[in-house]
């Protein structure tokens, strides 16, 4: 039996509730990747929002928006989008802190 290929894609997260993109990822496998999310097993900032969600009968919104063909170009590309929809004011759960300061990740 062949085995189906992984979907290596760039993808958002967004509120179902007002629609904004909260978080930008990156993956190997979309599946996944979009499982765990929804499961929410980290201590992550994202991962909190989404069991707040979940407590309250919610599940985030998951959209791939790049399908990428090599796995070399996922965080490039990434990148490329944390920096599209922050220029665009989103808020968004990426990025560390250093200093007080948001970096992107």
């Amino acid at each position: 039996m062949k085995r189906v290929e992984q979907i290596k894609c760039i993808y958002s997260i967004s509120c179902p509730i007002s629609n904004e993109v909260v978080y930008v990822g990156a993956t190997k496998d979309a599946k996944i990747r979009f499982y765990n999310h929804l499961k929410a097993y980290s201590d992550s900032s994202l991962a909190k929002w989404v069991k707040c969600l979940r407590i309250n009968g919610l599940v985030p919104i998951i959209i791939p928006i790049e399908e990428i063909t090599h796995t070399d170009d996922l965080k490039r590309s990434e990148r490329k989008w944390i920096k599209y929809y922050r220029s665009k004011n989103f808020i968004l759960f990426n990025g560390y802190f250093r200093n007080g300061e948001q970096f992107i990740k």
